[in-house]
């Protein structure tokens, strides 16, 4: 994306990887045709335009444009970049966010690998039978196999692990949790990446679940985070059984 300054002098240009993987550069920081004649400079921070090859998934870069190089070290002098410091409820959110991952990623093996699901209860102004339908939602345990491909287990009910999706009082609600399930009986030996995947009446939805797991070492709940999950159904974290 290119935006210029209404005098046409300088402007900002900007590349973006709007999906979940990796991508190679095909633009560049390198215009053509019209506008040929300006050039791109990094912006403090950022990387050099020349230096972009790839882009991580959801990565933006940018660069400031100009027809001369003193043009832009005059908006970079004018408009500096400004040093962000998180306050309180940041800095709070930041360390929730980091226990979450060291949840996710045990580094030693364990036994015991227990795990219980929950539903928090939700206090909303909907009419009754809305809620019903909006926790109208089935819980699949699964794991993501090395090759890309999924495992299912079971669904979880009120009783632990099922083969076929629980019906009636079987199935969880809002308040209520599921049994204690042995994943290391689950599973098996070695390390485990577990997905709860949520549907609701057959396709994915959002993941409201959280996840209490129990090993030798820790005791702690998994819940939705966005920085650390690409997909808005499922919840998911490493079993590493010895």
């Amino acid at each position: 994306t290119l935006i210029l300054a209404p005098n046409g002098r300088y402007g900002v240009m900007t590349l973006a990887n709007c999906s979940d993987t990796e991508k190679n550069v095909k633009a560049s920081f390198k215009l053509n045709g019209a506008f040929a004649r300006y050039t791109a400079y990094a912006i403090p921070g950022q990387k050099e335009p020349a230096e972009v090859r790839t882009l991580a998934p959801c990565e933006v870069v940018g660069a400031i444009v100009a027809l001369k190089e003193e043009t832009a070290r005059k908006i970079l002098k004018r408009n500096p970049r400004p040093v962000l410091k998180p306050g309180a409820e940041m800095t709070k959110y930041l360390k929730f966010v980091e226990a979450q991952k060291a949840l996710r990623t045990p580094e030693d093996a364990s036994r015991r690998n227990e795990l219980v699901i929950h539903i928090p209860t939700r206090v909303t102004s909907h009419e009754r039978s809305l809620m019903d339908d909006l926790y109208d939602v089935d819980f699949e345990l699964r794991e993501r196999m090395p090759d890309g491909t999924v495992k299912t287990f079971g669904w979880i009910s009120k009783d632990g692990l099922e083969k076929k999706i629980p019906a009636g009082n079987k199935r969880l609600k809002p308040g209520g949790h599921s049994q204690k399930i042995d994943l290391t009986k689950v599973l098996g030996k070695g390390k485990h990446l577990v997905q709860i995947y949520s549907t609701h009446k057959g396709y994915s939805f959002c993941s409201f679940v959280i996840a209490e797991i129990t090993t030798d070492r820790f005791h702690g709940a998994v819940e939705f985070v966005n920085e650390l999950e690409n997909d808005r159904s499922v919840l998911h974290w490493t079993v590493f059984v010895k």
